[in-house]
């Protein structure tokens, strides 16, 4: 079998320490985020982006986004967005990030539910830098990817354990365990969520059954398969409730 760094793109390191350089960071923020298609992360991040209104926010966006829904909001409300790279290597994506980063003199970078190789590089070359580095993470998903991304890690030579080590600030939505490298540098910010116009005071079930409603993305890891067979319970006991289901589906899906 051929060896673990057999084609790895081990000459572009030096691009990424020629682009990286020290700077006088000012208050402007670039979040890098996979895409801006519908979900959870994207819409955390668009209501974000668009109440603050900061003059000097960016988002780069390392993947396609399949839907132009959430680019239309943060267009409208003048919130800037932009693709890294065309490719989906994680070293065009870095360049890009770590070339803006330093030129720009970014004052705050965040990683918003982005691929772990494109933080491993780009925090390994900013971290001679004074900008402030943040991962917002929603949880053990986002700490496995990283674990998983350990072959590629050595191959960079810059560890799980170092990139949570320069870490600024780690985010999570909910109180949960943390990466003991940087266990200290945790702040739990839960996920802001408009207030209705009219709050329901009861749930005693309505006469026929009454109604489930699921509101979210049609796609396996939002668990509708289970929901459906959870139905199948409920309706041994109330035959006459109803399951609504209102979302889109990924074209993968």
């Amino acid at each position: 079998a051929p060896p673990t760094w057999a084609g790895f793109s081990s000459h572009r390191l030096w691009t990424l320490a020629n682009l990286a350089r020290p700077f006088d960071p000012c208050d402007s923020v670039l979040f890098v985020t996979a895409n801006l298609n519908a979900g959870g992360a994207q819409r955390s991040l668009v209501n974000l982006t668009t109440t603050l209104r900061h003059p000097r926010i960016e988002i780069a966006v390392t993947g396609d986004s399949t839907a132009e829904y959430f680019l239309e909001q943060l267009d409208a409300s003048g919130a800037r967005s932009f693709r890294a790279a065309q490719s989906r290597d994680p070293f065009d994506h870095a360049e890009a990030i770590v070339h803006k980063v330093c030129s720009d003199r970014v004052g705050v970078l965040c990683f918003w539910n982005t691929d772990p190789k494109i933080k491993l590089l780009a925090t390994k070359f900013l971290a001679c830098t004074g900008v402030a580095i943040v991962d917002v993470s929603p949880g053990p998903a986002s700490f496995r990817e990283m674990s998983d991304a350990a072959g590629f890690a050595r191959l960079v030579a810059f560890s799980e354990d170092e990139y949570y080590e320069r870490l600024d600030r780690l985010v999570l939505k909910y109180r949960g365990s943390a990466p003991a490298s940087c266990a200290s540098k945790v702040v739990v910010v839960p996920n802001g969520v408009a207030a209705p116009a009219r709050a329901k005071s009861g749930y005693g079930v309505a006469t026929g059954g009454g109604r489930v409603v699921v509101n979210g993305r049609i796609a396996p890891t939002k668990f509708l398969v289970e929901i459906v067979e959870a139905m199948a319970l409920v309706r041994s006991r109330l035959p006459a409730a109803e399951l609504h289901i209102f979302g889109t589906a990924e074209p993968r899906h």
